[in-house]
């Protein structure tokens, strides 16, 4: 198991453990103490700061974070893989 570290500042997080359902356990299981190096949510913390992580941004929504990655890093010439 690998705990995520901004689970103490994640809303996402938050929110999945108060509603209690079977998407939100899944999530918590798969990303926030699973394998959370491919957590679109972290991935965008990481690279940006808390700023940039939207409240409609899902674990799961990696592209999303490559292009928020991409677009916040444009001015600089800096392009995430």
């Amino acid at each position: 198991m690998n705990i995520c570290q901004n689970q103490n500042g994640c809303k996402f997080y938050q929110s999945a453990i108060l509603s209690a359902s079977e998407k939100g356990k899944f999530y918590i299981e798969n990303y926030c103490n699973g394998d959370n190096s491919k957590c679109a949510r972290l991935m965008v913390f990481m690279g940006k700061g808390c700023a940039f992580v939207s409240a409609d941004l899902f674990p799961d929504h990696i592209d999303r974070a490559y292009q928020i990655l991409n677009e916040s890093d444009s001015k600089s010439g800096i392009h995430a893989q």
